[in-house]
């Protein structure tokens, strides 16, 4: 039974790791925490649903074109909202986005309707068995995207001139426009990339968790707490911490009172944030490391 959780954490986890992420990539670069992040990527999973549902667009097809939007939309929002206010306080820039989370719940609601919907799944496989447990084709999708995703961005932040431009603007953003970094081009970027981050959690989650415009706020919820544990300023740390809360919660759920899943895995919150508030791995990550 314990395998079998353990494997059920790792995939919720994988999710919680692709928001997570989203989260950390935007700090890094803009110093900004988004709290619209959930919102963003409801939004774009119920355009991936319409494609899907209603243009009757393959789910391959549907999930390529939603990615593009993602990146496009992402990249907006930071240009029209959140540049105006970068060299305010952070505050500013924090209740910024909580505004934009409000607008995106608003307009999720008003064109799609509060009414729970059915999302397709990415498989129909039955999956694998090893050991006499069966991992489920979705589970695996789940866990090779996420796999996937981080392989693409450690290779996009080690080996390419813009990954490294945006690990600079990440480091020191005045020393990184003294060096001729467009620091603003990688503001853009990072939020692009964190939506694309976010309708792919979105997408591939939504098959068991139905699709509603509020159907991710536990998810964000967990990945602020994977982030915490990791620590905001880490790549690793994102991925790491939602692996980690992912099994934690999974584990906890499967040999105590669901009720005490929340309790467990904010106690380990705050015990982080008591003892080590720049999160487990924060402070790791130098130049040379994988991201």
């Amino acid at each position: 039974m314990l395998a079998t959780l353990v494997v059920a954490g790792l995939v919720t986890g994988a999710i919680y790791a692709l928001v997570g992420l989203g989260l950390v990539i935007i700090y890094r670069t803009s110093q900004v925490v988004n709290f619209a992040q959930g919102d963003v990527s409801t939004l774009l999973t119920f355009v991936g649903f319409t494609l899907m549902t209603q243009w009757g667009m393959p789910y391959l097809a549907a999930f390529a074109l939603t990615l593009v939007g993602a990146f496009l939309f992402g990249a907006l929002v930071e240009r029209t909202v959140i540049r105006p206010v970068a060299s305010r306080s952070p505050i500013v820039a924090v209740g910024v986005t909580l505004g934009v989370a409000l607008i995106l719940n608003g307009a999720s609601s008003w064109r799609w309707g509060t009414q729970v919907q059915s999302f397709p799944a990415p498989t129909t496989a039955t999956g694998i068995t090893v050991g006499g447990m069966t991992v489920s084709g979705a589970s695996l999708v789940i866990l090779g995207v996420t796999a996937l995703s981080v392989a693409l961005l450690v290779v996009l932040y080690r080996y390419t001139r813009i990954g490294i431009s945006m690990r600079a603007t990440s480091e020191d953003s005045p020393a990184a426009e003294l060096m001729g970094i467009d620091v603003r081009a990688m503001a853009a970027l990072s939020w692009g990339m964190a939506a694309v981050l976010g309708a792919t959690a979105g997408m591939l989650v939504s098959p068991a968790i139905t699709l509603t415009p509020n159907q991710l706020d536990l998810v964000v919820i967990r990945s602020f707490a994977a982030v915490v544990v990791g620590g905001f300023t880490s790549t690793v740390g994102a991925v790491v911490g939602g692996l980690f809360i992912g099994v934690v919660e999974s584990v906890v759920a499967g040999y105590a009172p669901a009720d005490l899943t929340n309790i467990a895995m904010f106690a380990i919150v705050l015990i982080v944030l008591v003892f080590r508030p720049q999160g487990l791995l924060a402070g790791e990550e130098t130049r040379k490391s994988l991201v």
